[in-house]
């Protein structure tokens, strides 16, 4: 028999409480495919893998640090109006 990780999998309401938003944005999430998730039996709870959680923040980190630096690009040529030099 092998040992099992109990904290492995978490309920919507802790990944809401983890999130600091609310369950019915993380429903949202997994309704639009982009946190997965996994239900328990044909009508039971939902349950969130902790791995998945963590690739989807990972996920949500890149996509921000992306918009960051298309941010970024997109001001690298304007002049610095106070000495008149690109910066």
């Amino acid at each position: 028999m092998t040992t099992f990780d109990f904290a492995r999998f978490l309920s919507v309401a802790d990944v809401a409480e983890i999130l600091g938003v609310s369950v019915p944005n993380v429903r949202s999430l997994i309704e639009s495919g982009e946190l997965a998730s996994i239900r328990v039996g044909d009508a039971g709870p939902i349950r969130i893998d902790i791995a998945e959680l963590d690739a989807f923040i990972a996920h949500r980190y890149e996509a921000e640090q992306r918009v960051l630096r298309l941010r970024q690009a997109e001001f690298s040529n304007v002049a610095d109006f106070s000495e008149g030099r690109v910066i």
